[in-house]
């Protein structure tokens, strides 16, 4: 059901988006195939955002079964700082509607997304949500975020602070 991303194309464009649907199946979040992989390195940011959100549009549609949560995984592979923002409301909500388990596959798209933007997202969530579960589980992602970086929760927290274009001396010249 999750095949007919726009329209009708011609043979080798649907056996092309086959071939990555297939590929975005065959994925997790920490190990992508090397379809995606090579996607990412070569292809637009922007279209690949695109395709990743629709593709998780579609899935939505179709009842967000459980067993396709790969087409989630398609905008923690293929999102920018687009999807997390677009993401992160739905992601506070949730678990209001029953969908923790939802939420938490949205915290580790974030995390795989992966830009400043979307660990302050994470971020937002781990401080501010009326949810007690989904707020520890965002903090327990900024936690192993920070320690895959080599630093503190604090220096993390401190690093994803939006610096407006400040410079070093917290100044801007306009």
């Amino acid at each position: 059901a999750l095949v007919a991303l726009d329209g009708p194309g011609d043979d080798q464009a649907d056996a092309h988006v086959a071939a990555l649907l297939t590929a975005l199946a065959q994925s997790t979040l920490t190990e992508p195939h090397p379809l995606v992989t090579a996607l990412k390195a070569n292809a637009d940011r922007t279209s690949l955002d695109r395709f990743g959100w629709r593709l998780f549009e579609l899935w939505l549609g179709e009842g967000a079964p459980p067993r396709e949560k790969w087409a989630m995984f398609a905008v923690g592979l293929f999102g920018s700082d687009v999807s997390a923002l677009k993401l992160t409301p739905l992601i506070r909500r949730w678990p209001g509607e029953s969908q923790h388990q939802r939420a938490v596959l949205g915290l580790e798209c974030l995390r795989a997304i992966g830009t400043d933007t979307a660990l302050m997202q994470i971020n937002g969530i781990a401080q501010k949500v009326p949810f007690k579960a989904i707020k520890a589980r965002a903090g327990e992602c900024i936690e192993a975020i920070a320690a895959d970086l080599g630093l503190t929760r604090a220096q993390l927290e401190d690093r994803i602070v939006p610096d407006c274009d400040l410079d070093e001396r917290g100044s801007r010249v306009f």
